[in-house]
């Protein structure tokens, strides 16, 4: 199973967004939830001291109710929660403190703020504040406070299950809707990358989905029949003109023939084969731009070596290096014959010697590796010579520089195959071909007849 789609996953547009979404309602909802918290302690922290101020009035009132004598009893008997009560003045180490509005607010409802003292005090516990209060016969009543305000339980642990909970919820949905919105685009993109090739399917692009993503492909089909027509008429012109001079090329060769034996006759018959094999490359080049494949199950290693000896019977030295065991694929054998017949010719003509090589390579792939021992062609070249009638030979001699043609043919044929042609420096000289094709085609393309 290829791990591409997978790889990839991540780089996606949907994927992308989903978590842009994601991050941001994660990021509104902890907002949301922190102030909501924030609130909630405040909450409970007016809550706590109102309680305080309420158990300090009660304590005021019970303590100015009972003698002197009993107070100290009742403080220890009586519950004054969250205070802790004592008929004293405060201890010697407290320091007196400005009155705190929140706590201002929370004793007007029960006791007169300007009549309470606040102070601190350090404790091992920590800092704990309280209250002092002049009971009506003038003896003190103090309150302490508890060494911290009792928050409410769990929160923090909440706050993240449900920050962790709403981020997993929120990418699944828009991972789901954003896929759904944005795969017509993929399958525009899937479509674009046969687009205006020899290899493109003759159905048009799809053209719905979203608005723009309509529009585009609309257009697109709209572009892509143009090229079409232009690659047909191309191909055409090329093709008919090669082909209608078969007619007057044979009257010329009929008209030689009551020619005398001499110098000029000859000199003329091979101009009338040159541009004979210049017409046959020209046609086999524009069958090559929309070739016709018959895909079916070919076994390489006897496919190569069946052509190598073709080859050798003709004299030429070739040497092959092939697998041990069967490699099969699935593709045309006449334009993959085509593909390496042209490869070796062009390392044959340059060179003294050939030599082919097939191995498997990743998991879905074969490589066929050309290398021969010429001079070789400058980096900066290898591009152009892939195109139709470059050749780096100026003399335009084809028994020398050949006719430019057979590199180009090599190459639409490869990409009509699905795979991938590239020109690299043999050790210590020459040039190295490298085929890649694909085992199995496209499913598009992996039965019967293609008509590119």
């Amino acid at each position: 199973m290829s791990l591409l789609p997978l790889l990839s996953f991540g780089r996606r547009l949907s994927t992308r967004l989903a978590w842009v979404v994601s991050a941001a309602v994660v990021a509104l909802f902890a907002l949301t939830l922190g102030l909501l918290a924030h609130q909630s302690r405040l909450s409970a922290e007016a809550s706590v001291q109102r309680d305080a101020a309420h158990a300090l009035a009660r304590a005021v009132a019970v303590m100015e109710a009972l003698p002197w004598s009993e107070r100290l009893q009742a403080a220890q008997r009586w519950e004054f929660a969250p205070l802790l009560v004592a008929p004293a003045t405060p201890p010697p180490q407290a320091r007196l403190l400005p009155l705190p509005p929140a706590w201002h607010k929370a004793l007007a409802d029960f006791l007169a703020p300007e009549d309470v003292a606040f102070w601190a005090i350090n404790t091992k516990d920590g800092v704990r504040h309280g209250f002092t209060v002049i009971l009506d016969d003038g003896s003190p009543l103090s309150a302490m406070l508890p060494a911290a305000l009792r928050r409410p339980p769990g929160l923090p642990w909440r706050i993240i299950t449900a920050l962790a909970l709403a981020g997993l919820g929120t990418w699944i949905i828009a991972l789901w809707a954003l896929r759904r919105v944005t795969a017509p685009l993929e399958r525009l993109i899937q479509a674009l990358e046969t687009f205006a090739t020899p290899q493109a399917p003759a159905a048009p692009l799809p053209e719905h989905g979203p608005y723009e993503v309509a529009l585009t492909a609309r257009t697109l089909n709209a572009l892509r029949e143009r090229l079409e027509r232009l690659l047909t008429a191309r191909t055409a012109l090329l093709a008919g003109i090669a082909h209608d001079l078969r007619t007057p090329l044979a009257r010329i060769r009929l008209r030689l023939e009551s020619l005398p034996e001499d110098e000029t006759r000859a000199g003329i018959e091979r101009d009338l084969t040159d541009m004979q094999r210049l017409i046959e490359l020209s046609l086999d080049y524009a069958r090559s731009l929309t070739p016709r494949l018959e895909y079916q199950e070919v076994d390489l290693t006897e496919f190569t070596a069946d052509l190598v000896d073709l080859y050798r019977d003709g004299g030429a030295e070739i040497e092959a290096d092939l697998p041990a065991s069967p490699l099969t694929a699935r593709l045309d054998p006449t334009a993959l014959g085509r593909i390496l017949a042209n490869l070796l010719d062009n390392a044959l003509r340059y060179g003294t010697r050939a030599r082919l090589q097939l191995r498997a390579v990743a998991a879905q792939s074969c490589e066929f590796v050309v290398e021969d021992d010429g001079p070789g062609i400058p980096p900066e070249a290898r591009e152009a010579v892939l195109e139709p009638f470059v050749r780096l030979e100026p003399s335009r001699n084809p028994d020398t520089g050949g006719t430019g043609l057979g590199l180009s043919i090599a190459a639409n044929l490869t990409r009509a195959l699905h795979g991938s042609l590239s020109l690299e420096a043999a050790q210590p000289h020459g040039l190295r071909a490298v085929l890649r094709l694909p085992l199995r085609p496209p499913v598009a393309c992996s039965g019967g007849t293609v008509s590119l």
